[in-house]
């Protein structure tokens, strides 16, 4: 049978933007997890930083006392000064830039419009009002089940098709039986263990 002889039947669905916030935090951290341990190790890097100048206080104490002296100021009120600003740079830059990414992914799309899924030659056809996208099965990945539905990576790019999009569970076995039957080699021995977890749930 081939991809369009109707081994699934489409479906349309809406994917509201908060649930994409969250499959970007788990679908990051599972994905690409050198680059989420770098994160954790980038922020222990800070931290680490703040312990050494407590371990090699003389050090920071000269420091201190050279920047009082520059502005006048006295020793007592500099110190918590710069910890102070240091902690405020460091965590305002990381939620102002949270808070700008996440405004302008919504600017950009409409996240509760309907989108349409359907075998294609060679993939998956996704489409919306203002978007459009095949899958290559060469380009998929991974396969990784979340608990309200599947998610086809497809190189930087996740998708989740949300169990409720199928009308009945032979719907979602048979979608999921096609996907398997079709990613190449490699990209189902990374997906097996959560395509029987899967077809399990």
């Amino acid at each position: 049978m081939s991809a369009l002889d109707g081994a699934f039947g489409p479906v349309t669905y809406t994917m509201p933007y908060h649930r994409l916030r969250r499959l970007s935090r788990t679908g990051g951290r599972r994905s690409y997890p050198r680059i989420w341990w770098f994160t954790w190790v980038w922020i222990g890097a800070f931290l680490a930083g703040f312990l050494a100048i407590i371990v090699f206080r003389q050090y920071f104490d000269t420091l201190i006392w050279s920047l009082a002296s520059d502005l006048g100021w006295t020793l007592d009120s500099t110190e918590p000064l710069v910890f102070g600003l240091i902690l405020v740079v460091f965590f305002a830059g990381l939620f102002l830039n949270r808070r700008r990414f996440h405004a302008e992914q919504q600017a950009r799309v409409d996240f509760d419009e309907p989108i349409t899924l359907r075998p294609a030659e060679g993939g998956l056809h996704f489409a919306g009002p203002h978007i459009e996208y095949i899958l290559k099965w060469p380009g998929i990945r991974e396969l990784l089940r979340e608990p309200d539905g599947i998610v086809l990576i497809h190189g930087g790019f996740f998708f989740l098709v949300p169990d409720r999009a199928f009308a009945s569970l032979d719907d979602r076995r048979a979608f999921l039986d096609h996907v398997a039957a079709h990613l190449t080699p490699e990209a189902r021995a990374r997906s097996a263990a959560e395509l029987e977890h899967a077809r399990r749930s």
